[in-house]
This record gives C-alpha cells, structure tokens and sequence, in this order.
C-alpha cells in the first residue's frame, strides 16, 4: 500500500520495493496493490498535499525536517516535497487499520493433529 501512494521517484519508494522483493512476502499480492493503491493516489494528492503542508509548516515539522536534511541520503526520500510527506503520512496512518483487515481475512491453518503413536 505504501508504494502505491507514494510517488514512485524517491528514494523512499525505490527502498519499499527493495523491502517488498527481499522480505520473502507474496510479490503478486504486493505489486498488485501497489498498483491499485497507485491508481488511488492520484485522487488523494490535494489531500496529500494539505497535510505535507501543513506538516511542514508546523513548529516541529521544521525543526524536525531541518535537521533530517543534513544527514546525507534523506534530500534523496523528498520528504520536503509536499505531497511525497502528505502521501508518505497518509499511508503511515493506513497501514495498521489495513494490516488488521487483511490479518482478519486471511485464513489460518490449523495445528496438525498429533498422530497415534501405538
């Protein structure tokens, strides 16, 4: 989900696929949902943009991006464009009402049964 809402040239984006590929989790499942999510994004960047906006703008914000800046591959994640953050804190507070969603609709195995040893 997140790398369906995030733009797809930063370097945030570029290390959530290296994390989809190398986590062992299923691929399809998750390059189709980025692509759906991805389609979703485009009627969330006013959104998206309000709120990286905003979040920029905040006292903390400033004070918190400013001193990010300096170390030397977070310019690379666009954080300070606005809705690269807006996406990025949209998709930070999806992430775990989805999780228990598809948690709660995959179904779980039962524990084998022990067999007779007689």
């Amino acid at each position: 989900m997140m790398i369906g809402l995030l733009p797809k040239d930063n370097l945030l984006s570029l290390l959530l696929f290296l994390w989809l590929f190398l986590a062992g989790g299923n691929m399809l499942f998750g390059i189709v949902s980025a692509f759906f999510c991805s389609i979703a994004s485009r009627w969330t960047a006013s959104i998206a943009d309000s709120l990286g906006t905003a979040a920029l703008d905040s006292e903390w914000g400033e004070a918190v991006f400013s001193r990010l800046y300096e170390y030397p591959l977070v310019p690379w994640t666009d954080l300070n464009n606005t809705v690269v953050l807006g996406q990025f804190l949209i998709a930070l507070g999806l992430f775990l009402p989805v999780f228990l969603f598809v948690w709660g609709m995959c179904p779980r195995g039962k524990a084998p049964e022990e067999r007779d040893q007689t």
